[in-house]
């Protein structure tokens, strides 16, 4: 698996013209939630920065449902390493924003745990979301937006909240995984585009959709952000 990330790093830096950066839409590793031993957890996501390390370009990244270190075992919600705690220990932030060539970044943490039944849902802490109020409250309504999480929007559960947010704002896109398939939609006006993943189906093969492997390439514009799906190469 290590060698087909670097594979990727490889041929995303080939790519002309070259990307300014890249952005991990989440689940960096298999799957941290139905782990607890903290000597693991810490070795997953550090042979994840590890598989990354030739990458010359930035790296942003976002948690997904798999990156919540115990959220599935009886790992005590103190533990150092427990959810989002271990996460943002061993990773970064989960959630957080950049403004990158006038363009407003935002990068958000989409599961939310539910520690006192040991599980995951789709959608945003009230901790996150507060955070999310704040920060848009700094920038200018007509600023475009870029929106990076896990989980479509659409099954957030507190989707109408986030997006009662956005009203209003030139959001170009959220850009999410999760699904492991490629898909473009609109939610309420705002462009969606899901991504197949660089593990396929779980490295077993192809995405579940049968496209391949792979990535999207963003082109990104004050009027919008799309772009292709290309196949991952091959180690």
């Amino acid at each position: 698996m290590r060698a087909r990330v670097q594979a990727l790093v490889q041929q995303v830096q080939a790519l002309t013209p070259r990307p300014a950066l890249v952005v991990v839409t989440g689940d960096l590793v298999m799957d941290s939630a139905r782990v607890k031993d903290e000597t693991f957890i810490r070795q997953v996501f550090g042979d994840y920065l590890q598989a990354f390390r030739g990458l010359a370009l930035p790296l942003l990244q976002v948690p997904g449902n798999h990156d919540h270190p115990g959220a599935e075992t009886d790992l005590p919600p103190d533990a150092p390493l427990y959810g989002v705690r271990g996460y943002e220990a061993l990773v970064g932030p989960a959630w957080y924003s950049l403004d990158w060539a006038g363009v407003h970044l935002v990068a958000l943490d989409s599961t939310e745990l539910l520690a006192e039944v040991q599980d995951r849902r789709a959608g945003l802490s009230d901790v996150c979301r507060a955070w999310l109020q704040r920060d848009l409250a700094l920038v200018p309504p007509e600023r475009p937006l870029l929106i990076f999480s896990h989980h479509p929007p659409e099954t957030w559960r507190d989707w109408p909240e986030v997006a009662a947010l956005l009203a209003g704002r030139r959001v170009l896109g959220i850009f999410c995984g999760h699904t492991h398939v490629v898909k473009q939609y609109e939610v309420g006006g705002i462009p969606v585009r899901q991504s197949g993943a660089i593990s396929g189906q779980w490295w077993l093969g192809p995405c579940p959709d049968g496209n391949p492997r792979g990535f999207r390439v963003l082109r990104v514009t004050a009027e919008g952000a799309d772009g292709p799906y290309l196949a991952a190469t091959e180690e």
